[in-house]
């Protein structure tokens, strides 16, 4: 499995950008970037695995999630999804 930072592009036209997501159990960032992105999705689907019960790996199969780079979803699945709601 990759790790370390990943880039994401928001794909909004009004809110769209790209931003460096890394993470480690010391700590998280988020910051604007200029580099190419790792994988796409809008606003909809980083709420939807991010608050949901739903896996990026599993919205990148009907093309909701945009892989960009091989590889690129699945360490997405541990970066930023929260845990299943009891």
């Amino acid at each position: 499995m990759r790790t370390g930072p990943q880039t994401w592009a928001r794909t909004e036209q009004s809110v769209g950008g790209r931003y460096r997501l890394d993470g480690s159990p010391s700590g998280a960032s988020c910051a604007p970037t200029t580099r190419d992105a790792d994988i796409a999705l809008d606003v909809g689907e980083l709420g939807t695995f991010c608050l949901g019960d739903e896996s990026p790996v599993r919205l990148a199969a009907p093309g909701r999630i945009e892989e960009l780079g091989p590889g690129a979803v699945a360490p997405a699945e541990g970066m930023i999804r929260a845990a299943r709601r009891a």
